[in-house]
């Protein structure tokens, strides 16, 4: 793979990453609140209140493993960070 397939597609890794990597931390750790919704996300049937979130979170974590850790460009790791 040339260098420069290579750092596009970690650009567009990166740009793809970003909003799925921020709505899972911003939703993660609310999930038990409401969060001024009209309904309580925490009558999941079945599941404990506390698996929901702690599974999106560990999504979040594998995730930015992944984009920090592959053979893509280092852009697919800077551009969420930012």
């Amino acid at each position: 793979m040339s260098n420069g397939l290579r750092h596009f597609l970690g650009l567009l890794v990166g740009v793809l990453a970003t909003p799925v990597l921020a709505a899972g931390l911003a939703w993660g750790p609310h999930w038990g609140t409401g969060a001024g919704l009209d309904y309580d996300l925490t009558a999941v049937a079945g599941l404990p209140s506390w698996l929901p979130p702690v599974g999106v979170l560990a999504v979040v974590g594998l995730l930015l493993g992944l984009l920090t850790g592959s053979r893509l460009s280092a852009l697919a790791a800077l551009l969420p960070d930012l």
